[in-house]
């Protein structure tokens, strides 16, 4: 479900966690493990950037 919600445009944790109807601090815990499994990379935030963002791995 998170992966298709990334699939379908959601970059960030404020979009993913609209989308999949979760709070930011239950999606975490969740992102890191898709993250472990090489599912997912979460970036660091840019200058312009506060949150970080999130792509999927080819």
């Amino acid at each position: 479900m998170i992966l298709n919600s990334l699939k379908e445009g959601a970059k960030d944790l404020d979009n993913l966690s609209l989308i999949t109807e979760k709070g930011p601090q239950q999606l975490l815990h969740l992102l890191l493990e898709i993250e472990l499994q090489g599912w997912i990379r979460v970036l660091p935030g840019g200058h312009h950037e506060i949150k970080p963002s999130i792509e999927i791995v080819p």
